[in-house]
C-alpha cells in the first residue's frame, strides 16, 4: 500500500507492507534485494508488518536501521517505522503490551505540517 500525502507546504509518501519473512536473519540476500526494492519508491516513511525478530531483536534492528539508510526508526518485537527524511521526527507512544503494533507521532522540524499519528 502506497500513499501519497499532499500539503500546501509538503508532500510525503508512506509505504505500508507485510514483510512476512523478507526480513529473516537467515535470508541476507533477499532481505538486501526487498530493502533496495522498497528504496526504490522514494518513501518518507515504510510501516512494517511481520518483522523477524530473531534470537536477538537489539541487533537484528540496528542491521536492518543500517540497512535502509534511514535518518530513524522505531521498532517492535513484530513491526516498526522506518523514516528517510531528516525533516521529520518520530517518536514512540507507549501503548499497552502488544508488540504486534506501533504507534508513533510525527512531527516536522520546521511545523510545516501539524504532528500526526501513524499506527
Amino acid at each position: 500500500l502506497i500513499i501519497m500525502i499532499y500539503n500546501n507546504r509538503k508532500a510525503f509518501k508512506l509505504l505500508s507492507l507485510n514483510g512476512n519473512s523478507f526480513f529473516k536473519v537467515s535470508k541476507p540476500s533477499t532481505r538486501k534485494q526487498f530493502i533496495r526494492h522498497i528504496r526504490s519508491y522514494n518513501p518518507t516513511f515504510v510501516a512494517l508488518q511481520e518483522v523477524d525478530n530473531s534470537d536477538n531483536p537489539s541487533s537484528h534492528f540496528d542491521l536492518l536501521h543500517q540497512q535502509f539508510v534511514c535518518h530513524q526508526s522505531l521498532w517492535t518485537q513484530y513491526c516498526g517505522l522506518v523514516c528517510f527524511d531528516p525533516s521529520f521526527s518520530i517518536t514512540r507512544i507507549p501503548m499497552p503490551e502488544d508488540a504486534r503494533c506501533l504507534l508513533a507521532q510525527v512531527t516536522h522540524i520546521n511545523d510545516f505540517i501539524k504532528p500526526f499519528f501513524i499506527l
